[in-house]
């Protein structure tokens, strides 16, 4: 049977990791929300369904979907919904695999 002290350092590691996946999420978000203003009507309106469906399950509904997409300290970032589109089923769209730096980079420009 696990002892009390370690049970407090697995929930303090189970917190750290969902904190960290709540960051994942925030840059997710962020990059969503910039990408949905250079693509063509139809994948943006598909990206603005996402991010309003992911804050309809994290908080409160919002009249205005863009409003609900940004992580608020009593709005957490904990739930994660799935986007059904396979983009790579077009093998002439590259993979992209970025750092966080990068991935913060790519945002800043």
């Amino acid at each position: 049977m696990p002892s009390l002290h370690q049970f407090r350092h697995h929930l303090h590691d189970a917190r750290k990791q969902i904190e960290e996946l709540e960051q994942q999420v925030a840059l997710y978000e962020e990059l969503l929300q910039h990408l949905r203003f250079r693509v063509d009507t139809q994948d943006a309106e598909l990206i603005a369904r996402t991010l309003h469906r992911r804050s309809s399950i994290t908080g409160p509904p919002s009249p205005d979907p863009v409003s609900a997409t940004h992580p608020t300290p009593t709005q957490p970032s904990v739930a994660v919904d799935y986007v059904e589109e396979d983009y790579h089923r077009n093998q002439q769209l590259p993979r992209i695999r970025l750092s966080r730096v990068a991935f913060r980079n790519l945002l800043d420009t």
